[in-house]
């Protein structure tokens, strides 16, 4: 896919937003959208089950459909390649902008694929997104087509990702059945959600038991802070970051600030609950985290378009544009919360 192309439509996702009707995907067209799905498979399957990767990275939870966290975050911490970013996975359901959030994360895959981080969550999957709302959203939309072709991207996404040598990223948690981190790239990708891949997208950390038990979710386990310790300490790790759990305040230290995991949780008023939201921030071997609460829509319209500096310099965009882009309304912007989390 050209890269002309690809600025046009991020472009348009980033503008849209701003309108009553922030439905890109509707205006984009099924043929592009497939090719666009089609492209970044081919990027997913050249990426390990387990990623290892160094450097800085801000790590994004759950965003569920919410395209405007999503873009604020981005505003406010930089577009890639300025910044890199780990993504935990729940990119759609729920949400009123599935569509959208997944094409963006998408293009920016397809444009900086060493800049931005897919990972896969439990939502990224056929019998999920068929209970809540994705699968509609696309074959209502858009066809059926283009909704199996997502499924199929979704099982080619890498599962985990190991920064620095230190901190663990998943989507939901670990499994009884693995010890040794270096067995995770023996496991292939797989479109179905089932064993030890069920464990890693679907577990939960839990105060009320030592080891591991099954889940009340049906899938997974629940892992206690003795089951944390030994598999961290096996693998020489500082801490497993994670999404999947919704958070009041967006993040949390599930067996306190030294336990060795944390939860994000990316997208403000989830489910119609008023709940703040947050990212992490990996700088190298520090952690730290910014909570940020909701902005409302009526403000959100008020703002102009933060393009990023390369679609700005782009052919596509003129110099007189520039200054209807540029500039943001910093009170708008989503952090104002820092806590540091280990050092």
């Amino acid at each position: 896919m050209r890269d002309d192309q690809i600025n046009d439509i991020i472009s348009s996702i980033l503008v849209d937003r701003m309108k009553d009707d922030k439905h890109t995907a509707d205006r984009i067209g099924e043929t592009v959208i497939m090719d666009v799905i089609l492209s970044v498979t081919e990027v997913f399957q050249r990426e390990d089950f387990m990623l290892s990767i160094k450097g800085n990275f801000v790590v994004i939870g759950d965003i569920h459909g919410n395209i405007g966290d999503l873009i604020r975050i981005f505003e406010s911490e930089g577009y890639p390649p300025k910044t890199s970013y780990i993504l935990l996975g729940d990119y759609v359901d729920r949400g009123n902008y599935s569509l959208e959030v997944i094409l963006l994360l998408y293009l920016l895959k397809l444009k900086f694929p060493q800049n931005i981080y897919l990972l896969r969550g439990n939502h990224e999957s056929s019998s999920v997104t068929k209970i809540y709302g994705f699968r509609d959203d696309c074959v209502y939309r858009l066809n059926n087509s283009i909704y199996r072709r997502f499924i199929k991207s979704f099982g080619k996404m890498p599962i985990l990702a190991l920064v620095n040598d230190e901190f663990l990223c998943v989507h939901g948690g670990i499994s009884p059945k693995i010890l040794n981190i270096s067995e995770f790239n023996d496991y292939l990708k797989q479109t179905k959600v089932t064993g030890e891949i069920a464990d890693l997208l679907w577990s939960d950390p839990s105060q009320n038991i030592k080891g591991f038990c099954l889940s009340e979710r049906k899938l997974g386990h629940k892992f206690g802070y003795q089951a944390l310790s030994r598999f961290l300490a096996h693998n020489n790790l500082k801490m497993l970051i994670r999404g999947h759990s919704y958070c009041e305040t967006g993040y949390k230290y599930d067996f306190g600030v030294d336990g060795g995991c944390l939860t994000v949780f990316s997208s403000c008023n989830y489910a119609g609950k008023s709940n703040n939201a947050a990212i992490a921030l990996i700088n190298q071997f520090e952690v730290t985290v910014k909570a940020f609460e909701s902005v409302k829509e009526c403000n959100c319209s008020a703002r102009r378009v933060c393009l990023p500096d390369w679609i700005i310099e782009s052919s596509q965009n003129t110099p007189e544009h520039r200054s209807d882009y540029e500039e943001v309304d910093e009170q708008l912007l989503p952090f104002n919360i820092t806590y540091s989390l280990i050092e």
